[in-house]
């Protein structure tokens, strides 16, 4: 990222691929946009001069002794992959990281706990879906266990303050989500892309989402190619009786202009106004908020009906390394 931004203030290639970009830099992530489509054109075994430097391409880099070379492969491959970078800049970065089911793990047991019925998970911003089979993730929390101990993708954060109550079993209906830009498991080029957008020198990452997409592919549910307030009003529009509705998030607002932002609250705070002791509803999410203060961190919050009382039951890394639970 430091020598592309040095790039574009040079007016280099980097500058010429951005030209035509419109998002606003701070929130469209656009450095994460074009280092993330480097990454891919070396993964896809392009690129040999990155490849040198990335550990997920089994490279190595020492920032004393390679900074330069680095700069140059850069600009090399800013200019060899233009189509690929403007395909990257074209969609928001796909960080869909099960990592961050760690912090997400308490509000899905907290909620089936309480309500103590079925219910169907609702995944807004869900990218490939991966987070919607978090029960078949093996969990390591606070010295205890919950999960598939069978599971490929086993998860065990820097867990601080007591456990959460685990246990509840929940009862899942349907595994539903909705993205503007799905991408689909069964498609062969799905590991590379989002492969992609885990840093290079995180193998643990890299190994743990490869496995998630093999359990998604094994795993049954439905995803949708739409905007989260639209698919959420038609989702929400009718209630089955003796079944429960958990809609979720993770890191994902961020990347919602305030229209929708403010759509998608209106559309579940309705849907909360009609819930009853029988149709249940809930809004868990993983996002920044005022109690999130530490680098990297999201909120943790658990809205539920009737009744609407929200409340705050940690902050998590962006990425899952650590969870604080003070619920």
């Amino acid at each position: 990222m430091r020598a592309l931004a040095q790039d574009l203030l040079a007016g280099g290639p980097t500058a010429a691929a951005v030209a035509d970009f419109d998002g606003i830099p701070n929130e469209a992530l656009l450095s994460l946009r074009l280092a993330c489509a480097l990454h891919r054109a070396a993964l896809d075994g392009r690129a040999p001069a990155l490849r040198r430097y990335f550990p997920s391409t089994g490279g190595a880099y020492d920032p004393q002794r390679d900074a330069e070379g680095l700069a140059e492969a850069v600009r090399e491959g800013v200019i060899a992959e233009a189509e690929l970078i403007g395909d990257y800049l074209m969609g928001p970065p796909q960080t869909n990281d099960v990592g961050r089911c760690t912090g997400l793990l308490g509000g899905f047991l907290a909620f089936a706990n309480e309500i103590d019925a079925p219910f169907d998970l609702l995944e807004i911003g869900c990218s490939a879906g991966l987070n919607l089979a978090f029960d078949r993730y093996h969990y390591a929390i606070g010295g205890l266990e919950w999960g598939d101990p069978a599971s490929a993708v086993r998860l065990s954060p820097d867990w601080r303050g007591p456990p959460p109550a685990l246990e509840a079993t929940p009862r899942i209906r349907r595994r539903l989500g909705a993205d503007i830009a799905p991408i689909d498991v069964s498609a062969p080029q799905t590991p590379a892309r989002l492969a992609s957008y885990v840093w290079p020198d995180q193998p643990d990452r890299l190994n743990r989402l490869l496995s998630a997409i093999e359990i998604a592919r094994g795993t049954p549910r439905q995803i949708d190619r739409d905007s989260a307030e639209v698919w959420l009003k038609n989702q929400l529009a009718t209630a089955e009786p003796g079944v429960g509705r958990l809609v979720f998030h993770s890191a994902m607002w961020l990347y919602l202009p305030r229209s929708v932002q403010d759509a998608v609250t209106a559309a579940i705070v309705d849907a909360g106004h009609r819930a009853t002791a029988d149709t249940p509803l809930g809004w868990l999410s993983l996002e920044p908020g005022a109690s999130a203060r530490a680098p990297q961190a999201c909120e943790i919050s658990l809205t539920m009906w009737p009744g609407g009382v929200r409340r705050v039951l940690g902050t998590a890394h962006t990425h899952g390394f650590w969870v604080q639970w003070n619920p």
